[in-house]
């Protein structure tokens, strides 16, 4: 299965899905515009698949087969679908009903059981919503049937999705924009957020010992985060005082119930710790012991501020 995964994946690097497309519009929970063009450009592997996912695609086959029974159709194996005009434009549905209908199966947690709605519903992920849209789009079929397992409970639902033609096209309109800008042009779009700094050290690892002259654009750049260092100093002063008075208000009670909630402030259970390093001191290693096992790493790019001495790694 691994093998038939990896050329999965390898064949996924020459076109835009429906996953890429959701985060190239921002609406991925854990992909971002930078991570597609990094895995679309050979910069970067295929996101790797998780331990829940790969529980997911492992549970995909008894999740299929209740929807079979439960709604007394064959569900025929999908194929990779690709835009007839734009080849880097495709997909790969999980399966068909005929031509009436593409069908989507879904795993998921006790942490993202609140992003599904009601069964028969289109409530589902907003990710996954336009996934399916985007193979109705490409496919031309008017249904989606998405097949979700709850897996902590083991519990069955699906979903119905309807064509959207006006969203399809603007998928179309925003993924050839894209490509363009970024595949063809080999240009990175900008960074969104936490999640992107991975891949900033993916694509600079090094530094070339030289301080550039900052553009007017770059000086903007550097006033406004200085200007949302201070405001975010600001808030956290803020914060910590008012939990400092929420603290006082539970005084010595185990917590507060509030028109929001409640707040708690419970001991928690004792915890032994031991001093390893005196420990090891007094062991007191032969110093070409620890050499022979000391391997040396490049040390992290770390950076600097004019109004932080360090910042985080």
């Amino acid at each position: 299965m691994a093998d038939a995964r990896s050329e999965f994946l390898a064949r996924r690097r020459d076109y835009l899905g429906g996953t890429d497309l959701a985060a190239i519009l921002g609406r991925h929970k854990y992909r971002t515009p930078l991570q597609v063009w990094m895995e679309k450009t050979g910069r970067t592997a295929e996101s790797t698949t998780s331990r829940a996912a790969e529980v997911g695609i492992l549970l995909e086959p008894l999740a299929k087969a209740w929807y079979e029974q439960e709604a007394n159709v064959a569900i025929q194996p999908g194929s990779e679908l690709r835009h007839p005009i734009h080849g880097f434009l495709g997909g790969n549905p999980d399966g068909y009903i005929g031509q009436s209908a593409v069908v989507e199966i879904k795993t998921y947690g006790a942490t993202t059981a609140s992003e599904w709605g009601e069964s028969g519903t289109d409530q589902i992920p907003e990710a996954y919503l336009l996934q399916v849209v985007w193979y109705l789009h490409l496919s031309g079929r008017p249904h989606g049937i998405v097949v979700a397992l709850h897996r902590d409970k083991l519990a069955f639902s699906d979903y119905v999705v309807d064509a959207d033609p006006e969203l399809g096209e603007e998928m179309v309109r925003r993924g050839v924009e894209w490509w363009g800008k970024h595949v063809v042009a080999d240009k990175a779009p900008e960074a969104v957020d936490r999640r992107d700094e991975n891949a900033i050290r993916l694509l600079y690892p090094t530094e070339r010992g030289e301080v550039v002259i900052a553009t007017p654009e770059q000086d903007q750049l550097a006033s406004r985060l200085h200007m949302a260092y201070r405001e975010l100093n600001e808030a956290e002063h803020e914060f910590e005082v008012l939990r400092l008075r929420m603290l006082e208000a539970i005084g010595d009670a185990s917590g507060i119930a509030t028109a929001i909630g409640e707040f708690s402030y419970r001991q928690s259970k004792d915890a032994a710790r031991t001093d390893w390093k005196r420990v090891a001191d007094a062991l007191t290693p032969a110093p070409e012991l620890v050499a022979a096992h000391t391997v040396v790493r490049p040390g992290p790019r770390r950076f600097l501020t004019p109004f932080l001495k360090r910042d985080e790694p």
